[in-house]
């Protein structure tokens, strides 16, 4: 290795008298091991840079000291082995003179840096070999720890590919083995990131898990996040405007919150350090949080007999959806190994009381290639009362989790992406939920997800590259499922004021009017109207500062946000539009750069999810989102009236969709007649319609009610991916129903499954300019749903028609029914021609 510059340098200029004796060196090599041969040739290499070396001399010398050992080294022995004794005898009398030389000019202080030198090569070297042998956790842990107990900061410096090479193999250990992830992670993260994160692992100490793929993103984001808020503080800017990050190999990550103490109870905010500061100080971070490995899954399979439960991937879809609550009772009625029960009884003990997640993070998830987006269960627990308590409802939430591993969401999507043979295995992560109390109910106060790519512009203000939020006041599960009549604030990152409503009515007709949080007496997720949490909060006296940041009041027309701390004499005229988040703090601006900058590492589109704490933003997910470009340009025709089937007017990709077989139309008109039980028993019909065509390698697509995929029956169609995954596309049809329409599926779970399937979206908004639907064609033709499912209700076959293209075409000669969908106009048609 070329020996440092920096410290010959200083070397030079030190002032001589202070040196190392040949025993004193001794002494340290002998602990050195093999890195002792590396810190001999540095020392010696010191004489040779510097031109200070007589090694004939030196050589002589060494002669001199062999002969007057004894006769026998008086001169070169001839016979051949004894030659070659005495030619090692001499090579090290010979490295004994040079080092004796180098010592006797090189100050004290550069020959004990190049000892730590081989004290960090020594650990580095052992480390390597507990990782390349795959050694226990415990082992890896202790070689970790005398790893970074070495001298770190030294002139003399490990190169670059040894520390590399150590993250790299720290990576694929403990956080992920996908060869796209690990390219980002080495850049991004230290060798000490693990020493933090081994202090919050529970697993077996004689085994080796994963932290799965949800907690490695998250840990990833929050890196490149940390890096984001430097590049802003040092003023770094590209040409583009971007903020540019530089990977951190060489120096510290931000670690977030994860040895971070529990949160004291919030106080106003003019009692907070720093109040006066202003909002616009930002930063990112991530909760407290705990990984449970992907080992302890394995183990818990094994110790309570339920390896047999593999072979459910290789079901039918109806035999996985029919016994998958029967999986789950097996998992409920399971037990943990003493060892592993014991680490999560004492990690409650620790945590305290206050509301947790416990968030899926299989090996498979948020993978490059495939999200698995909300495949997985997470649960909430409120986490209050003895600890006894505490850990029965822990309990009970993580053998949910692991169950889920086995749902059909997941397998049914396995099976579709190819992956089904991979043995996957589910890690959890835990973390204190960000929040805090109203009256009886816990929440943050502002959450939600983003995207790096806009496939919503509204505007032509708006630019697909620059990103898209849906925020929402509460938890963010209400940002990334469906419910009620509720709406979240969608936010252009161009223009985060921008809307797609107009005036004071529209928008308040257009937004969230309860919020998810967990109800601390029940131990569930409940949605409560947002009037309602404040009260309760002002009653019970609780912090309800950043509220100004969430809420306006409507006054003669017009909306303004809240000014100061909440009055709940105007809350009747308040609104949740979140302007002041967005208009008056760097909030946007951040996200922007954040995604822009996830989406660069990531050489791919990423979707987050997040919760805030002014003036902390929680990175609590990161994933790569599979981004499917738009095909060649292709153009709408102009054809009859009467061969036009639908028409729609909106942000499209380039696509063409030829030779549709059959249409299955939920007929919006039957399904609200139906009984909350016949409407949950659609989403089977379907279902089963979809896996029949499927079967049959029929071509069709799939329209009905918006919103499909909604928690709230009266709002569409209850499926999720597993129940439409073979249709080429869904037809979101939103009638105005009371003044307001639904909200189409776009940035939910649901929606990138469709993207990530190559199942198109597409939203009719019947009655609006651009759109309209043939419905009373679809209503009359002959309806097949009994040829794939004859034991099919009256009231169902009345909703759920099944109707051949060829039954849908009046026309006298058959013809093809076809879908284009024109990115450049934004307009999409399904004709015959």
């Amino acid at each position: 290795m070329a020996h440092d510059a920096s410290s010959r340098r200083r070397a030079k200029k030190e002032p001589v008298g202070d040196h190392f004796t040949i025993r004193e060196l001794e002494g340290a090599l002998a602990r050195l091991g093999e890195a002792s041969g590396e810190v001999k040739s540095r020392l010696i290499a010191h004489l040779f840079v510097r031109g200070e070396v007589d090694v004939d001399g030196i050589t002589a010398a060494a002669r001199d000291r062999l002969a007057a050992q004894g006769e026998l080294f008086l001169e070169p022995p001839a016979d051949p082995i004894a030659h070659r004794t005495y030619l090692q005898y001499l090579a090290d009398e010979v490295e004994k003179g040079l080092l004796g030389a180098a010592l006797a000019t090189l100050h004290r202080s550069y020959v004990q840096d190049a000892i730590e030198f081989g004290a960090r090569r020594m650990h580095a070297a052992r480390l390597g070999t507990v990782l390349r042998r795959h050694g226990s956790f415990q082992a890896t842990k202790e070689a970790l720890a005398e790893f970074l107990d070495s001298p770190q900061e030294t002139p003399i410096k490990l190169h670059p590919s040894e520390a590399v090479e150590i993250r790299v193999a720290l990576i694929r250990t403990f956080l992920s083995e996908q060869l796209p992830f690990i390219e980002v992670a080495r850049h991004h993260l230290r060798v000490s990131t693990f020493s933090k994160i081994f202090a919050r692992m529970i697993g077996n100490a004689s085994t080796v898990g994963r932290i799965g793929g949800k907690a490695a993103g998250m840990l990833l984001a929050n890196g490149i996040g940390a890096d984001l808020v430097r590049g802003i503080s040092a003023g770094m800017r590209r040409s583009s405007g971007r903020i540019s990050v530089v990977s951190r190999t060489d120096s510290e990550i931000y670690d977030g919150a994860i040895a971070r103490e529990p949160s004291p109870p919030p106080t106003p905010a003019s009692a907070r350090p720093g109040a006066a500061r202003s909002r616009d100080e930002l930063r990112f971070a991530y909760p407290e949080s705990w990984f449970l490995r992907s080992d302890v899954f394995d183990e818990f399979l094994e110790f309570n007999g339920l390896q047999d439960l593999h072979n459910q991937k290789y079901k039918t879809p109806d035999e996985i959806h029919d016994e998958y609550p029967d999986v789950q009772e097996r998992f409920l009625s399971g037990q943990f190994p003493h060892h592993i029960f014991t680490q999560l009884r004492d990690l409650l003990e620790d945590i305290g009381e206050g509301p947790l997640i416990l968030r899926s993070s299989s090996l498979l998830e948020d993978n490059l290639r495939m999200a698995f987006s909300g495949k997985y269960d997470s649960e909430f627990i409120a986490n209050r009362g003895p600890t006894s308590q505490r850990l029965m409802s822990f309990l009970h939430a993580l053998k949910l989790v692991y169950a889920s591993t086995l749902g059909p969401d997941p397998l049914l999507y396995r099976r579709y992406r190819g992956v089904l043979d991979y043995h996957e295995s589910m890690a959890v992560l835990i973390q204190r939920v960000v929040g805090r109390t109203y009256g009886r109910w816990f929440c943050p106060l502002i959450a939600g997800v983003g995207f790096s790519r806009n496939a919503y512009c509204w505007s032509k203000e708006l630019r697909p590259e620059d990103g898209l939020l849906r925020v929402v006041m509460g938890l963010g599960t209400h940002a990334v499922d469906r419910v009620g009549d509720d709406y979240p604030r969608i936010v252009g990152l161009t223009k985060p004021t921008l809307r797609p409503q107009i005036g004071a009515a529209e928008i308040r007709r257009y937004s969230q009017r309860s919020v998810d949080a967990i109800d601390l007496e029940t131990d569930e997720v409940v949605s409560v109207p947002f009037r309602e949490l404040v009260r309760a909060a002002e009653e019970a006296g609780d912090d309800t500062t950043g509220l100004d940041l969430v809420l306006s009041v409507e006054r003669g027309g017009m909306l303004r946000p809240l000014r100061g701390q909440v009055d709940v004499d105007v809350l009747d005229d308040a609104v949740i539009t979140l302007e002041r988040l967005l208009a008056k703090t760097r909030f946007p601006e951040l996200l922007r750069e954040l995604l822009g900058n996830l989406e660069e590492a990531y050489s791919s589109p990423v979707d987050i999810e997040f919760a805030i704490d002014p003036p902390i933003v929680y990175i609590l997910q990161c994933r790569p989102l599979f981004h499917r470009e738009s095909g060649e340009a292709v153009e709408v025709p102009e054809v009859d009236h009467g061969d036009v089937l639908f028409e729609a007017a909106q942000t499209v990709p380039n696509r063409v969709i030829d030779g549709i077989d059959r249409v299955v139309f939920v007929d919006p008109v039957a399904y609200e007649r139906l009984a909350p039980d016949d409407k949950r028993a659609t989403g089977r019909l379907v279902s089963q319609v979809n896996a029949a065509l499927g079967a049959a390698k029929e071509t069709f697509i799939l329209m009905g009610p918006g919103r499909w995929g909604s928690r709230n029956l009266d709002l569409g169609v209850p499926v999720r991916y597993a129940d439409i995954h073979h249709t080429r596309m869904l037809v979101e049809v939103a009638y105005e129903k009371g003044g307001v329409r639904p909200e189409a599926s776009f940035g939910t779970h649901f929606f990138q499954d469709l993207v990530e399937a190559d199942i198109v979206p597409l939203a009719i908004l019947p009655g609006e300019a651009g759109h309209r639907l043939a419905d009373e064609r679809l209503r009359s033709a002959p309806n097949g749903i009994r040829q794939l499912v004859p034991d099919c209700s009256d009231a169902l076959a009345a909703a759920v028609r099944v109707c051949r293209a060829a039954d849908l075409d009046d026309a006298e000669l058959p013809r093809t029914l076809r879908v284009v969908l024109d990115g450049e106009s934004g307009r999409a048609m399904g004709y015959f021609g």
